[in-house]
């Protein structure tokens, strides 16, 4: 009989703590109620989920309202007791749809909320481009693919 351990998160160097000793017992508490403040909260800048990297920066989808993605912009990673991957970003507000870019133009917030990435509804992250030409004070979300059905 043969033991197979897999690993699924990969992290980089993070700060290790308690729930408690973080501050962000409150925050994390809504995502995960079972949570104790004795829990171990590792918070990084980066993570591998399944061979996905998760990094400061990266935009995530967290949610669609009206067919309209609702973006996220991650600040950092935080992981619980080593197998739970909440992400902590700042949420983007979406002011158009440029057709002929396949893109958001979208503008940061001043909010910061939290998200387990398990409850992402794209588990593929996106980038965050600085226009060009007329657009050169705009930042846009390049989409892969229709993300309109997927919820």
């Amino acid at each position: 009989m043969s033991l197979i351990v897999t690993f699924f998160i990969n992290v980089s160097l993070g700060r290790k703590t308690t729930v408690l000793e973080s501050g962000f017992m409150d925050q994390l508490k809504e995502l995960y109620p079972q949570i104790s403040g004795d829990s171990t909260l590792t918070i990084t800048t980066w993570a591998k989920v399944y061979g996905t990297k998760y990094s400061r920066g990266y935009v995530i989808i967290v949610g669609i309202r009206h067919g309209i993605p609702i973006f996220g912009e991650i600040k950092q990673l935080l992981i619980l007791d080593g197998n739970v991957v909440m992400c902590q970003y700042t949420a983007l507000s979406v002011l158009e749809y440029a057709t002929h870019l396949n893109a958001y133009k979208v503008a940061p917030r001043q909010n910061v909320s939290y998200v387990k990435q398990s409850e992402l509804v794209d588990f593929h992250p996106l980038g965050k481009s600085k226009g060009f030409g007329c657009f050169a004070n705009h930042f846009f979300v390049v989409l892969k693919y229709r993300v309109d059905c997927m919820q």
